[in-house]
């Protein structure tokens, strides 16, 4: 298995929800073939995922925003370089 030529899915996005309790899934799921689910590779890393206004956070993360501390900063991106095997 080469990484480089087989680089597996990737996901972009923005979901734009009301504050509001609930979940937000990420599903494996093929339309018109059959794969068995414990033969499947599903693992993966999480490169960036953030919640809230975009330009806010870079603004936060690149010290705009002075006296934040910089926990909070970190805590922006909790699943960012996660890895899930």
């Amino acid at each position: 298995f080469n990484s480089t030529r087989h680089p597996g899915c990737q996901l972009v996005g923005h979901v734009m929800v009301d504050t509001a309790p609930g979940k937000f899934l990420i599903q494996a799921q093929s339309f018109g073939k059959d794969f068995s689910a414990h033969l499947t590779n599903v693992s993966h890393i999480v490169h960036h995922f953030s919640f809230g206004d975009i330009e806010a956070q870079e603004r936060v993360e690149n010290g705009g925003w002075k006296g934040i501390p910089s926990k909070f900063v970190q805590s922006l991106h909790p699943l960012d370089g996660n890895v899930y095997v």
